[in-house]
């Protein structure tokens, strides 16, 4: 699923606008910017150019590692798109039907008289308690990566119990924050401002096929799907640099 096969044509998006960043070229994610930031000196780091570069010939571990996980984000991002309320709702349809099952059988278990029946009862309603702790289980580990980028990626705040977005509009929010955080510790340069990092961010929609151009705007798959349902009566502003930065700092990002 996230094998190099499957990445190579964002790894040449990637690079491309990196090429056309050193010549000087903006484009939506202001990559002239972003380029000179990277160059911390004339001459930078090869860990720096092949960040710069994202070439087949990276090696090291956290690297390829980072990347396979982006790739499971931009994966899961496409999955979703459309679905989000849909989904929420199918589990919590199933837990909720689980839980009226539970009280039906507790009623009838009260109501009966004989004691052999009382037990079949009993022992069916055990099985049901576990499978909705499954299920909640189940749509939190949704959005729950495991390993290290998955510690690196949450930022659910403190006593929060939401493990993933709640409507359609929160996907995008959810999507750059994630990767927003990788990036932050996979950027070969300490102390990358927030900015630097929401750009970052709109070149990883941009490689990987989650936004388009339309009519001179940058549209993610997400706003794009919900101009199609609203039969393009509103119109809305596409993804920036400014709108990601801000989804940043209102996450947490320093």
């Amino acid at each position: 699923m996230t094998s190099l096969f499957s990445i190579r044509k964002p790894l040449k998006v990637w690079r491309k606008e990196f090429q056309n960043a050193a010549k000087g070229q903006i484009g939506f994610w202001e990559g002239n910017i972003v380029f000179k930031d990277l160059r911390v000196s004339d001459e930078p780091t090869e860990r720096g150019l092949l960040f710069l570069t994202l070439s087949s010939r990276i090696t090291d571990w956290r690297d390829k590692d980072a990347i396979s996980t982006i790739s499971a984000e931009v994966i899961k991002y496409k999955e979703t798109v459309g679905k989000v309320v849909s989904v929420r709702k199918e589990f919590e349809e199933s837990a909720v039907l689980l839980s009226e099952i539970m009280n039906m059988l507790q009623a009838c278990e009260n109501r009966v008289s004989i004691e052999e029946l009382k037990t079949v009862l009993r022992e069916l309603r055990a099985h049901i308690d576990p499978a909705v702790i499954s299920i909640r289980r189940l749509e939190n580990n949704r959005w729950n990566t495991p390993g290290v980028w998955g510690n690196v990626m949450r930022h659910r705040k403190q006593g929060s119990r939401r493990a993933g977005p709640l409507q359609e509009t929160d996907l995008d929010s959810y999507f750059q924050l994630r990767i927003a955080r990788i990036l932050r510790v996979l950027v070969p340069k300490e102390d990358l401002s927030r900015v630097s990092v929401a750009r970052l961010v709109v070149l990883t929609y941009m490689s990987t096929g989650l936004a388009e151009e339309r009519n001179g705007h940058l549209m993610t798959l997400v706003q794009l799907h919900r101009q199609a349902e609203e039969l393009g009566d509103k119109k809305r502003s596409g993804l920036t640099v400014q709108q990601v930065e801000e989804n940043l700092r209102r996450g947490g990002m320093k």
